[in-house]
């Protein structure tokens, strides 16, 4: 029988420490029964997070933040709880296991690595494709191999008959949320302009359409992220994760060395999307489109995430999508980085211009006729001093001074 006791003193968390994250975690001081670390919980200059050896167990005298081994694990890996005992019981040698995996699911999920597998072998021999990615898309083999990005065969009907008109498409797999992640799906997008439809999903595993009830809930896009899976890390080291919409702008600031970026894959965002994307970060910078319906998808999505406890901001950029912005800026970081930093605006801030823009519009368009009016008027005194209060009068009436 699992003992949780046994399972965590035979992970003592100070060798782990500097085993595992002497790099994230760099050992200031170190006495015969603990170590003290500069809190990662918390900005500081000092050491007040402390490692104890008789408990197993860490606290920051600063921010107060205390916790074992299975605390932090979850912490620095941004993994759930069982994910964070099974990577321990990995590195210490010790055998766990939780409840069994669905059998049906995890052959679902070996069959969709399968056509991953095959899908990058498609699109490293087709030169059109690989064309349209790495200089169209301005995408590096890296990147496409980081998000094991693929092509679909020309007559892909002859291997599956479970989706139509996917042949010849660049394929998007979408990744589980979790240690050792499979893939649950696909998007498919063509590269050539006149193939349409421009993106096709695999269906949802909702139990629909006479689908094995054995897979039911396996795959549901809406529940996950795109990109979420190589957002961890990053997210946790930037303290805030940024929601895009569509998976190249995913893939564009990737490559552009913003790597804390997921993407909802679609125009609206779920509960369940919601809820994941708070195990990124509880703050969250919104790169939705910026034209008017994505600015309203941006209002409607606000009170949602309130009421779920997120620190907003959103970034109001001056370019059609994200993937335009990132490109821009794909050879410089740090310039991509200010620009972000300078082009977003507080939540409150951002709801103030939106509910206000049509107002301020009329209202100027008003002020416009009144001010023409008045110019017959003003001309006719002769002196500045009349001028200057006749302005001041007027300004001060229509809401100007």
């Amino acid at each position: 029988m699992f003992d949780m006791e046994t399972f965590k003193s035979n992970a003592p968390i100070i060798p782990y420490v500097e085993h595992y994250y002497k790099n994230q975690i760099p050992i200031i001081r170190k006495t015969k029964d603990c170590v003290f670390c500069k809190c990662i919980f918390h900005k500081e200059n000092t050491p007040s997070l402390v490692f104890f050896k008789n408990n197993n167990r860490y606290k920051c005298f600063g921010c107060g933040v205390n916790g074992d081994i299975i605390d932090l694990v979850q912490y620095i890996e941004n993994v759930n709880w069982e994910e964070a005992c099974i990577m321990i019981g990995q590195n210490t040698n010790q055998n766990i296991t939780f409840t069994p995996p669905n059998p049906h699911h995890e052959k679902y999920k070996d069959l969709m690595n399968s056509y991953a597998s095959r899908y990058i072998n498609n699109l490293n021999k087709n030169a059109e494709a690989l064309d349209y990615l790495i200089n169209k898309r301005e995408l590096s083999p890296k990147t496409i191999n980081d998000f094991r990005l693929g092509l679909t065969d020309i007559e892909e009907y002859k291997y599956r008959n479970d989706m139509g008109s996917i042949s010849d498409k660049i394929t998007f797999p979408i990744i589980e949320h979790t240690y050792n992640p499979k893939c649950l799906g696909f998007a498919y997008r063509s590269y050539k302009d006149n193939n349409k439809p421009k993106y096709i999903n695999d269906k949802n595993q909702d139990g629909s359409d006479s689908q094995d009830p054995n897979l039911n809930g396996v795959f549901i896009k809406g529940n996950l992220l795109y990109g979420y899976y190589s957002a961890r890390k990053p997210s946790r080291e930037k303290r805030y994760v940024i929601l895009v919409e569509g998976y190249f702008d995913v893939l564009s600031l990737y490559e552009s060395g913003i790597k804390n970026v997921v993407g909802c894959m679609g125009t609206s965002v779920t509960d369940t999307q919601l809820e994941e994307l708070k195990k990124l970060s509880n703050s969250v910078l919104l790169m939705l489109d910026m034209d008017k319906p994505g600015r309203n998808r941006v209002l409607d999505l606000i009170p949602k995430m309130l009421e779920k406890g997120f620190n907003i901001a959103i970034s109001n950029y001056d370019f059609k999508d994200p993937d335009e912005l990132a490109r821009m800026y794909r050879n410089d970081t740090a310039r991509l980085e200010d620009y972000l930093i300078s082009h977003t605006i507080q939540c409150i801030d951002y709801i103030i211009d939106i509910i206000t823009e049509d107002y301020i519009n009329v209202m100027s368009l008003e002020r416009m006729k009144v001010i023409n009016k008045a110019n017959k008027y003003i001309d006719c005194f002769e002196r500045d001093l009349d001028k200057a209060y006749f302005n001041k009068l007027l300004f001060d009436k229509i809401g100007l001074s």
